[in-house]
C-alpha cells in the first residue's frame, strides 16, 4: 500500500516538473513599461517618470493656450479620447485650468492655488503634480467626493468640454453648444456597427447618457435620467462606459455609485441587468466600481469583457450571467 502511494506520489511530481519545464520554455520575457526610459527627459516628458514603449508627438494637440482668447490657460482633467479616423480625433476634458509656466533657469513654477496662493514650487514633483488636474479642490470641477475651491473664471472655466482634432493636432471643432449641459464628462465613442457614426458621451455626474449626430449640431436621445440617480430601467448612478454588439444591442458599465451592467436593444430599452456588490445578493457577477468594458465577436458567439476597477478583477461573459 505503501509502495503504491509512493509510486503515484512520484509520478505525480515528475508530471509536474515536465509541466512546469514546458511552460517555462513557452514564456516570453515582456519588459515593464516605464524602465527603460525612467528618467524625465527628451523621450519622457512624464511627472511621475513612466511612459511606455513610445515617444510622445511634441504639442499633439496644439496647446489650448495657442487658441485665439486661451492664453494662460491650459487642459482640465483629459477624461477621454475616441479616434473615428486620424482627422477627426475626440477629446473630452473637464473644462479648462490657469496654465502653470516653470521658469526654465531656475526649474521653478508659480502656482496660483486661488485662495490659498500662489506659491513657489520646484520642477519637476516627483510622484506628485504641482496641481493634480482631476482630483483636487483646485483642479477640475466634476468631482463628486471634492469640494471644490476654485472660483470658476478664475481658477478653471467650464467650457470646451467636447473637442475634435486632426492629425497634426490642430482644432477641427468644439461643441460649446453642449458646455452647459454636461455635468462631468467620462467616456466618448462611436460604435463600430452604427453607418450614422453617432457619438455617444456618458456624463456619470448626471446619471445620463448623451447621443450627439455625428456633426454634433443635434442631440439625438439621452438614456437615463439627467440629474437623477436610480438603479431601474430609466436611471444610472454614475455610468461609466458603453460597448455595442453588431446587432446595435448594447452593454452599459454602471458606475461608479451602481454595480451592475445593463443590457439595452438598439433602441435604447433596458433588457437585463447584473452585477452585485455584496456576496450576499442574488446576482452571479460581484462587481464594485464597473468602469470599462468592450465587445467582440468569435464564432458569431458575442462576447464582453469588462472590468470591476476597485475589485481588482476582469470579467469574460458570454451571455447573460
Amino acid at each position: 500500500m505503501g509502495g503504491a502511494a509512493l509510486t503515484h506520489r512520484s509520478t505525480v511530481i515528475a508530471v509536474i516538473t515536465i509541466a512546469m519545464s514546458l511552460l517555462a520554455s513557452s514564456v516570453v520575457r515582456v519588459e515593464p513599461q516605464g524602465r527603460s526610459h525612467a528618467a524625465r527627459g527628451p523621450r519622457n516628458p512624464s511627472d511621475q517618470q513612466v511612459t511606455g514603449a513610445y515617444d510622445v508627438v511634441p504639442d499633439w494637440p496644439k496647446p489650448l493656450s495657442s487658441w485665439p482668447g486661451h492664453e494662460g490657460w491650459t487642459w482640465g482633467a483629459t477624461q477621454g479620447v475616441f479616434a473615428q479616423n486620424p482627422d477627426r480625433v475626440f477629446v473630452i476634458q473637464r473644462g479648462e485650468l490657469r496654465e502653470l509656466r516653470p521658469d526654465p533657469a531656475r526649474q521653478t513654477i508659480t502656482a496660483d492655488l486661488g485662495t490659498r496662493g500662489p506659491v513657489l514650487l520646484t520642477v519637476p514633483v516627483v510622484r506628485q503634480f504641482a496641481r493634480n488636474a482631476s482630483v483636487d479642490p483646485t483642479g477640475s470641477p466634476g468631482e463628486p467626493a471634492v469640494p471644490l475651491a476654485g472660483v470658476d473664471g478664475r481658477d478653471y472655466r467650464w467650457e470646451h468640454l467636447i473637442n475634435i482634432f486632426d492629425r497634426e493636432g490642430n482644432l477641427v471643432e468644439s461643441w460649446t453648444q453642449w458646455d452647459k449641459l454636461i455635468g462631468r464628462p467620462h467616456k466618448i465613442r462611436i460604435s463600430p456597427y452604427d453607418a450614422e457614426k453617432r457619438v455617444w458621451l456618458i456624463d456619470d455626474w448626471n446619471h445620463a447618457i448623451y447621443v450627439f449626430s455625428n456633426d454634433g449640431t443635434q442631440l439625438l436621445q439621452t438614456i437615463g435620467t439627467r440629474g437623477e440617480k436610480g438603479e431601474d430601467d430609466r436611471h444610472f448612478g454614475r455610468a461609466t462606459d458603453i460597448a455595442w454588439l453588431p446587432d446595435g444591442t448594447f452593454f452599459v458599465s454602471d458606475g461608479y455609485e451602481n454595480t451592475r451592467v445593463v443590457k439595452f436593444d438598439k433602441h435604447g430599452r433596458l433588457l437585463t441587468a447584473w452585477g452585485h456588490q455584496r456576496p450576499s445578493g442574488a446576482a452571479r457577477v460581484r462587481l464594485r466600481a464597473p468602469n470599462c468594458q468592450t465587445g467582440c465577436r468569435k464564432m458569431d458567439r458575442p462576447l464582453g469583457a469588462l472590468d470591476g476597477r476597485t475589485n481588482g478583477h476582469a470579467h469574460i461573459v458570454s451571455r447573460q450571467p
